[in-house]
């Protein structure tokens, strides 16, 4: 009966010791990476953002020319501090329960 144990050990250690080093080489990151590392987009520096840049300027006056309020009223709810916590919780002792 002993064998048994030491061998469900052994075993058990090899799977910790498979997990672990599996963990360290992390294949399926490297196998499912899609190509090497690039730099993001160098954002505005692009000719690309330059064309889309009016569009988004539009867009905004607009907003702010049909739905001035709403628009102001958002900023200034973004600016505000969150509300104040409430009091903490206090539970009471349920009678019948001094054995717990």
């Amino acid at each position: 009966m002993q064998r048994n144990g030491h061998y469900t050990a052994a075993a058990v250690l090899a799977l910790f010791a498979a997990g672990y080093a599996l963990g360290r080489i992390q294949p399926g990151a490297r196998a499912c990476s899609p190509g090497p590392r690039t730099p993001p987009p160098p954002g505005w520096h692009t000719w690309k953002f330059w064309p889309a840049a009016p569009i988004s300027l539009v867009a905004l006056a607009w907003v702010l020319t049909v739905h001035p309020r709403r628009t102001l009223a958002n900023v200034r709810s973004w600016r505000q501090p969150p509300p104040p916590r409430g009091p903490a919780m206090q539970f009471r002792k349920i009678s019948g329960s001094e054995d717990a």
